[in-house]
């Protein structure tokens, strides 16, 4: 766990070149529908997308977390499968930074340009997997 003085400092590093990170815009909370991909250390979400092809070559993608299990228990899924993409419908809230990305930007090792926070989730369906069969160990 990271000390809070230690995390404040983290967040509030000068970005690359010195310049400040800026601070953080947060859009008013709206209707998204996409693709999120749940994979090893990269939650993300690909707006508009409908299959996990799609969301992959949309890029750079906002970082997206979001508790499968815990949210989608009413939608019938039970367990967390990584490397997994799913159609989601929810309310959430975009927050971005002027400087992006690293360190300034969100998510595994702040290299996304966005975050979007989910306020509620509206619908879930799982789309299978997010790796192509001939990748897959």
């Amino acid at each position: 766990m990271i000390a809070p003085a230690l995390a404040l400092a983290l967040l509030s590093a000068p970005a690359q070149g010195g310049q400040p990170c800026g601070p953080e815009q947060v859009d008013a909370a709206r209707e998204f529908t996409g693709v999120y991909l749940d994979d090893f250390e990269g939650q993300a979400f690909a707006e508009g997308a409908t299959t996990a092809a799609e969301a992959r070559r949309s890029r750079p993608l906002p970082w997206f977390e979001l508790d499968v299990v815990g949210l989608g228990r009413p939608f019938g899924i039970t367990r967390r499968e990584l490397s997994r993409a799913y159609r989601v419908r929810f309310i959430g809230e975009r927050r971005s930074r002027t400087a992006t990305p690293f360190p300034c930007g969100y998510g595994h090792m702040n290299v996304s340009p966005a975050s979007i926070r989910l306020v509620r989730l509206i619908s879930i369906e799982r789309l299978g997997s997010t790796v192509s069969s001939g990748n897959r160990r």
